[in-house]
Protein backbone atom coordinates (compact mmCIF):
# COMPACT_ATOMS: atom_id res chain seq x y z
CA UNK A 1 0.00 0.00 0.00
CA UNK A 2 2.55 2.60 1.23
CA UNK A 3 4.50 2.05 -2.52
CA UNK A 4 1.26 2.29 -4.42
CA UNK A 5 0.70 6.26 -2.60
CA UNK A 6 4.00 6.98 -3.61
CA UNK A 7 3.56 6.25 -7.37
CA UNK A 8 0.50 7.57 -7.46
CA UNK A 9 1.51 10.73 -5.66
CA UNK A 10 5.04 10.54 -8.24
CA UNK A 11 3.19 10.38 -11.75
CA UNK A 12 -0.35 11.78 -10.96
CA UNK A 13 1.08 15.78 -11.12
CA UNK A 14 2.74 15.04 -14.42
CA UNK A 15 -0.33 13.30 -16.03
CA UNK A 16 -2.28 16.16 -14.74
CA UNK A 17 0.42 18.77 -16.56
CA UNK A 18 -0.05 16.47 -19.62
CA UNK A 19 -4.14 16.13 -20.12
CA UNK A 20 -4.70 19.51 -18.01
CA UNK A 21 -7.38 20.80 -20.91
CA UNK A 22 -9.16 17.41 -20.62
CA UNK A 23 -9.83 16.58 -17.17
CA UNK A 24 -11.06 12.95 -17.78
CA UNK A 25 -10.10 10.90 -14.82
CA UNK A 26 -12.46 8.26 -15.37
CA UNK A 27 -15.34 7.28 -14.12
CA UNK A 28 -17.92 9.66 -15.67
CA UNK A 29 -20.97 7.45 -15.62
CA UNK A 30 -24.09 10.07 -15.48
CA UNK A 31 -26.54 7.62 -14.49
CA UNK A 32 -25.69 4.43 -13.78
CA UNK A 33 -26.63 2.32 -11.16
CA UNK A 34 -24.05 0.72 -8.66
CA UNK A 35 -25.69 -2.23 -7.21
CA UNK A 36 -22.66 -4.78 -7.15
CA UNK A 37 -20.54 -6.16 -4.36
CA UNK A 38 -17.41 -6.42 -6.61
CA UNK A 39 -17.03 -2.97 -7.72
CA UNK A 40 -18.31 -3.93 -11.46
CA UNK A 41 -19.71 -0.55 -12.14
CA UNK A 42 -16.48 0.69 -13.31
CA UNK A 43 -15.86 2.99 -9.99
CA UNK A 44 -12.08 2.57 -8.60
CA UNK A 45 -11.47 1.03 -5.30
CA UNK A 46 -8.59 3.23 -4.59
CA UNK A 47 -9.95 6.47 -3.26
CA UNK A 48 -6.43 7.99 -2.81
CA UNK A 49 -5.63 9.09 -5.70
CA UNK A 50 -4.59 13.08 -5.63
CA UNK A 51 -4.96 16.27 -7.43
CA UNK A 52 -2.28 18.79 -6.79
CA UNK A 53 -4.53 21.99 -6.81
CA UNK A 54 -2.82 25.67 -6.98
CA UNK A 55 -3.53 28.12 -4.36
CA UNK A 56 -5.03 31.35 -4.56
CA UNK A 57 -7.78 34.06 -3.80
CA UNK A 58 -11.08 33.45 -3.98
CA UNK A 59 -15.05 35.18 -2.36
CA UNK A 60 -15.96 32.41 -0.47
CA UNK A 61 -19.86 31.64 0.62
CA UNK A 62 -22.92 32.42 -1.01
CA UNK A 63 -21.95 34.83 -3.85
CA UNK A 64 -25.24 33.88 -5.64
CA UNK A 65 -27.84 34.87 -3.04
CA UNK A 66 -29.12 31.86 -3.34
CA UNK A 67 -28.61 30.31 -0.24
CA UNK A 68 -28.92 30.51 3.93
CA UNK A 69 -27.90 32.86 6.57
CA UNK A 70 -25.05 30.95 7.43
CA UNK A 71 -23.19 31.21 4.22
CA UNK A 72 -22.95 35.04 4.93
CA UNK A 73 -21.07 37.40 4.93
CA UNK A 74 -19.06 36.30 1.68
CA UNK A 75 -15.44 37.18 2.67
CA UNK A 76 -12.33 36.52 0.63
CA UNK A 77 -10.12 34.23 1.36
CA UNK A 78 -6.48 33.27 0.48
CA UNK A 79 -5.71 29.55 0.05
CA UNK A 80 -2.13 27.84 0.11
CA UNK A 81 -1.26 24.70 -2.82
CA UNK A 82 -3.03 21.66 -1.36
CA UNK A 83 -3.27 18.03 -2.72
CA UNK A 84 -7.07 16.64 -2.20
CA UNK A 85 -8.13 13.05 -2.26
CA UNK A 86 -10.26 12.76 -5.81
CA UNK A 87 -12.55 10.44 -4.50
CA UNK A 88 -14.55 9.74 -0.77
CA UNK A 89 -12.91 7.08 1.39
CA UNK A 90 -14.22 3.97 0.97
CA UNK A 91 -15.46 0.92 3.39
CA UNK A 92 -12.79 -1.40 1.72
CA UNK A 93 -10.31 1.20 2.60
CA UNK A 94 -11.55 1.83 6.21
CA UNK A 95 -11.65 -1.66 7.09
CA UNK A 96 -8.08 -2.09 6.48
CA UNK A 97 -7.38 0.50 8.57
CA UNK A 98 -9.63 -0.74 11.13
CA UNK A 99 -8.11 -4.22 10.96
CA UNK A 100 -4.19 -3.37 10.40
CA UNK A 101 -4.74 -0.65 13.30
CA UNK A 102 -5.88 -2.94 15.96
CA UNK A 103 -8.98 -1.24 16.44
CA UNK A 104 -11.40 -3.14 19.60
CA UNK A 105 -14.92 -4.89 18.49
CA UNK A 106 -16.48 -1.83 19.60
CA UNK A 107 -14.89 0.74 17.44
CA UNK A 108 -13.00 2.47 19.94
CA UNK A 109 -9.80 3.88 19.60
CA UNK A 110 -7.91 6.47 21.91
CA UNK A 111 -10.97 6.74 24.42
CA UNK A 112 -13.29 7.65 21.32
CA UNK A 113 -16.25 6.12 19.29
CA UNK A 114 -14.75 6.08 15.54
CA UNK A 115 -17.74 4.13 14.10
CA UNK A 116 -21.58 3.63 15.05
CA UNK A 117 -21.39 0.12 14.84
CA UNK A 118 -23.82 -0.84 17.19
CA UNK A 119 -26.53 1.38 14.59
CA UNK A 120 -28.15 -1.93 12.97
CA UNK A 121 -27.74 -0.37 9.70
CA UNK A 122 -23.80 0.47 9.69
CA UNK A 123 -22.49 -1.36 6.81
CA UNK A 124 -19.37 -2.63 8.85
CA UNK A 125 -19.73 -5.45 11.70
CA UNK A 126 -16.79 -7.63 13.42
CA UNK A 127 -17.20 -11.57 13.68
CA UNK A 128 -15.18 -12.19 16.94
CA UNK A 129 -11.45 -11.80 14.68
CA UNK A 130 -11.96 -9.08 12.53
CA UNK A 131 -13.99 -6.61 10.53
CA UNK A 132 -15.52 -6.87 7.60
CA UNK A 133 -18.39 -5.48 4.97
CA UNK A 134 -21.64 -7.02 5.84
CA UNK A 135 -23.61 -4.40 3.98
CA UNK A 136 -26.87 -2.64 4.62
CA UNK A 137 -29.56 -0.33 3.07
CA UNK A 138 -27.81 2.57 2.16
CA UNK A 139 -24.23 1.10 1.60
CA UNK A 140 -24.79 -2.26 -0.55
CA UNK A 141 -21.15 -2.15 -2.09
CA UNK A 142 -17.61 -1.92 -0.18
CA UNK A 143 -16.70 0.63 -2.97
CA UNK A 144 -19.69 2.99 -1.33
CA UNK A 145 -17.98 6.03 0.66
CA UNK A 146 -17.29 5.15 3.77
CA UNK A 147 -20.48 6.38 6.26
CA UNK A 148 -21.10 5.97 9.92
CA UNK A 149 -17.89 7.48 10.90
CA UNK A 150 -17.67 9.90 13.24
CA UNK A 151 -15.17 13.26 13.27
CA UNK A 152 -12.46 11.47 15.42
CA UNK A 153 -13.47 8.15 13.55
CA UNK A 154 -11.95 10.57 10.18
CA UNK A 155 -8.77 11.63 11.95
CA UNK A 156 -7.65 8.52 12.99
CA UNK A 157 -7.56 7.50 9.85
CA UNK A 158 -5.38 9.91 8.76
CA UNK A 159 -3.08 9.50 11.69
CA UNK A 160 -2.52 5.46 10.65
CA UNK A 161 -2.25 6.33 6.80
CA UNK A 162 0.57 8.78 7.55
CA UNK A 163 2.18 6.28 9.77
CA UNK A 164 1.48 3.54 7.31
CA UNK A 165 2.94 5.80 4.51
CA UNK A 166 6.64 7.02 7.28
CA UNK A 167 4.48 10.64 6.88
CA UNK A 168 4.15 12.64 10.05
CA UNK A 169 1.21 12.80 12.04
CA UNK A 170 -1.07 16.10 11.92
CA UNK A 171 -3.11 15.21 14.60
CA UNK A 172 -2.11 14.91 18.19
CA UNK A 173 -5.34 13.19 20.19
CA UNK A 174 -5.65 12.72 24.06
CA UNK A 175 -9.39 11.23 24.08
CA UNK A 176 -11.63 14.41 23.13
CA UNK A 177 -8.68 16.66 22.60
CA UNK A 178 -7.38 17.30 19.41
CA UNK A 179 -4.71 19.65 17.92
CA UNK A 180 -3.39 19.68 14.19
CA UNK A 181 -0.15 20.87 13.13
CA UNK A 182 -0.18 22.31 9.73
CA UNK A 183 2.93 22.04 9.49
CA UNK A 184 3.12 18.17 9.04
CA UNK A 185 3.15 16.29 6.16
CA UNK A 186 0.98 13.65 6.61
CA UNK A 187 -2.68 13.26 5.62
CA UNK A 188 -5.64 15.27 7.05
CA UNK A 189 -8.84 16.37 6.42
CA UNK A 190 -9.27 19.45 4.49
CA UNK A 191 -10.13 22.37 6.21
CA UNK A 192 -13.62 24.34 5.15
CA UNK A 193 -12.18 26.74 3.02
CA UNK A 194 -9.96 24.81 1.61
CA UNK A 195 -12.78 22.22 0.86
CA UNK A 196 -14.95 24.95 -0.82
CA UNK A 197 -12.14 26.23 -2.85
CA UNK A 198 -11.30 22.88 -4.69
CA UNK A 199 -14.95 21.84 -4.83
CA UNK A 200 -15.38 25.48 -7.07
CA UNK A 201 -12.69 24.19 -8.95
CA UNK A 202 -10.43 26.59 -7.60
CA UNK A 203 -12.70 29.25 -6.28
CA UNK A 204 -14.83 29.59 -9.25
CA UNK A 205 -17.92 32.13 -8.93
CA UNK A 206 -19.91 30.01 -11.83
CA UNK A 207 -19.48 26.60 -10.17
CA UNK A 208 -23.12 26.74 -7.86
CA UNK A 209 -22.38 23.28 -7.92
CA UNK A 210 -19.32 21.29 -7.92
CA UNK A 211 -18.90 20.75 -11.47
CA UNK A 212 -21.78 23.02 -12.83
CA UNK A 213 -23.24 26.22 -12.84
CA UNK A 214 -26.86 24.30 -13.77
CA UNK A 215 -29.10 22.86 -11.66
CA UNK A 216 -30.40 20.46 -15.07
CA UNK A 217 -27.20 19.29 -15.18
CA UNK A 218 -26.89 18.34 -11.14
CA UNK A 219 -27.60 14.66 -12.09
CA UNK A 220 -24.36 14.10 -14.07
CA UNK A 221 -21.90 15.38 -11.68
CA UNK A 222 -24.03 14.05 -8.13
CA UNK A 223 -25.92 11.40 -6.48
CA UNK A 224 -28.66 13.34 -4.64
CA UNK A 225 -32.14 12.11 -3.92
CA UNK A 226 -33.57 12.67 -6.84
CA UNK A 227 -31.04 9.86 -8.74
CA UNK A 228 -30.14 7.74 -5.68
CA UNK A 229 -32.89 5.65 -4.81
CA UNK A 230 -32.19 7.00 -1.39
CA UNK A 231 -28.53 5.42 -0.77
CA UNK A 232 -24.74 5.51 -1.34
CA UNK A 233 -23.20 4.54 -4.54
CA UNK A 234 -19.82 3.73 -5.65
CA UNK A 235 -17.33 6.47 -5.38
CA UNK A 236 -16.47 8.05 -8.26
CA UNK A 237 -18.92 7.28 -10.89
CA UNK A 238 -20.10 10.49 -11.74
CA UNK A 239 -17.95 13.46 -13.51
CA UNK A 240 -15.70 15.33 -11.66
CA UNK A 241 -15.73 18.67 -11.53
CA UNK A 242 -13.11 21.01 -14.07
CA UNK A 243 -10.14 19.90 -11.33
CA UNK A 244 -11.09 16.34 -11.41
CA UNK A 245 -12.69 15.71 -7.96
CA UNK A 246 -15.40 13.50 -7.63
CA UNK A 247 -18.43 13.39 -5.47
CA UNK A 248 -17.79 16.94 -3.48
CA UNK A 249 -21.39 17.40 -4.33
CA UNK A 250 -23.86 14.89 -3.31
CA UNK A 251 -23.39 11.05 -2.15
CA UNK A 252 -22.19 11.97 1.50
CA UNK A 253 -21.48 14.89 3.64
CA UNK A 254 -17.93 15.11 4.42
CA UNK A 255 -16.12 16.09 7.73
CA UNK A 256 -14.17 19.28 7.87
CA UNK A 257 -11.27 19.91 10.14
CA UNK A 258 -13.10 23.42 11.33
CA UNK A 259 -15.12 23.87 13.96
CA UNK A 260 -18.55 25.34 13.20
CA UNK A 261 -18.75 29.26 13.45
CA UNK A 262 -20.15 32.38 11.61
CA UNK A 263 -18.12 34.02 8.96
CA UNK A 264 -16.33 37.07 9.36
CA UNK A 265 -16.26 39.79 6.45
CA UNK A 266 -12.98 40.12 7.26
CA UNK A 267 -9.90 38.78 4.56
CA UNK A 268 -8.40 35.50 5.96
CA UNK A 269 -5.71 33.47 4.91
CA UNK A 270 -5.52 30.07 5.44
CA UNK A 271 -8.64 29.70 7.80
CA UNK A 272 -9.17 26.87 9.85
CA UNK A 273 -12.10 27.95 11.99
CA UNK A 274 -14.06 28.55 14.75
CA UNK A 275 -14.16 27.38 17.99
CA UNK A 276 -17.42 25.64 19.31
CA UNK A 277 -18.80 22.55 20.05
CA UNK A 278 -19.54 21.40 16.77
CA UNK A 279 -17.50 20.12 13.41
CA UNK A 280 -18.17 21.06 9.71
CA UNK A 281 -19.59 19.11 7.38
CA UNK A 282 -19.92 20.07 3.86
CA UNK A 283 -21.28 18.68 0.36
CA UNK A 284 -24.70 17.75 0.34
CA UNK A 285 -25.60 14.35 -0.04
CA UNK A 286 -27.39 10.89 -1.59
CA UNK A 287 -30.73 11.47 0.67
CA UNK A 288 -31.13 15.38 0.05
CA UNK A 289 -31.88 17.54 -2.72
CA UNK A 290 -30.23 20.40 -5.09
CA UNK A 291 -30.39 23.17 -2.47
CA UNK A 292 -27.96 21.14 0.36
CA UNK A 293 -26.05 20.05 -2.65
CA UNK A 294 -24.37 23.50 -3.51
CA UNK A 295 -20.81 24.26 -2.43
CA UNK A 296 -21.44 27.09 -0.18
CA UNK A 297 -24.15 24.84 2.39
CA UNK A 298 -23.13 24.24 5.48
CA UNK A 299 -23.40 22.04 7.68
CA UNK A 300 -22.57 20.80 11.16
CA UNK A 301 -22.36 18.19 13.65
CA UNK A 302 -21.04 16.91 17.07
CA UNK A 303 -17.45 15.07 16.56
CA UNK A 304 -19.25 11.88 18.60
CA UNK A 305 -21.98 11.76 15.91
CA UNK A 306 -21.92 9.16 12.93
CA UNK A 307 -24.96 8.37 10.93
CA UNK A 308 -25.93 7.56 7.41
CA UNK A 309 -24.46 10.49 5.44
CA UNK A 310 -21.37 11.18 7.11
CA UNK A 311 -18.25 10.29 5.07
CA UNK A 312 -15.05 12.24 4.52
CA UNK A 313 -11.93 12.67 1.94
CA UNK A 314 -8.44 13.22 2.38
CA UNK A 315 -5.96 16.26 2.30
CA UNK A 316 -2.12 16.98 1.97
CA UNK A 317 0.27 19.51 1.89
CA UNK A 318 1.44 20.18 -1.43
CA UNK A 319 4.64 18.75 -1.92
CA UNK A 320 3.88 16.07 0.45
Amino acid sequence: MKKLFLILLTIFPMFFLLNCDLFDFGGGDTGGDDNNNDGGDGATTDSTEFVIIQGGTYTMGDVWNSGLMNEKPTHTVTISDLELGTREITHSEYIEFMNEAGIDSNAIHNGNQLIAIENDVCAISFDGTSFYFKGSIYADTINCPMIYVTWYGAIEYCNWLSEENDYQEVYTISEGNVSADFTKNGYRLPTEAEWEYAARSGGSDDHKWSGTNYESELGSYAWYNGNSGDFTHSVGTKLPNDIGIYDMSGNVLEWCWDWYGDYSSDPQTNPNGATGSNRILRGGCFHRGTANSRVAFRFYANPTSGTFNYGFRLALNSGS
